[in-house]
């Protein structure tokens, strides 16, 4: 939360405008704060957006090469950002998951016989 704010302050020098702070206070809020049962907790809930979570760390480690790779070989075909998410996602979902499934999981399964985590 402190990193969140922390890049809205400098975001917000950099702008030279308070609105992206003021913004990000209230993304940070609605993160924090409790929320009544509806859609939205239900989503937040989801069994998919669960199994990004515990794969995001090997999807944030694809995502800049994929889209490096993207973006030097097929510029021709992807002219906006919108393009490139729409074929650049679903990749970067495809190669975090499955550097995960292969070589995450193993290794954290490996954990459990050397000895408790610190």
């Amino acid at each position: 939360m402190t990193g969140l704010l922390s890049f809205a302050i400098r975001y917000a020098f950099y702008l030279g405008t308070h609105v992206p702070t003021c913004v990000w206070a209230l993304l940070v809020g609605a993160c924090v704060l409790p929320l009544r049962p509806g859609r939205v907790v239900h989503l937040l809930s989801s069994k998919a957006l669960a199994a990004v979570g515990i794969a995001s760390y090997s999807i944030y480690l694809w995502h800049v090469p994929i889209e490096t790779w993207m973006h030097r070989r097929h510029y021709a075909f992807v002219h906006h950002f919108g393009e490139m998410a729409l074929i650049a996602i679903p990749i970067c979902l495809a190669a975090g998951f499955l550097s995960y499934r292969l070589i995450e999981a193993p290794f954290l399964s490996l954990r459990k016989r050397w000895g408790p985590a610190v």
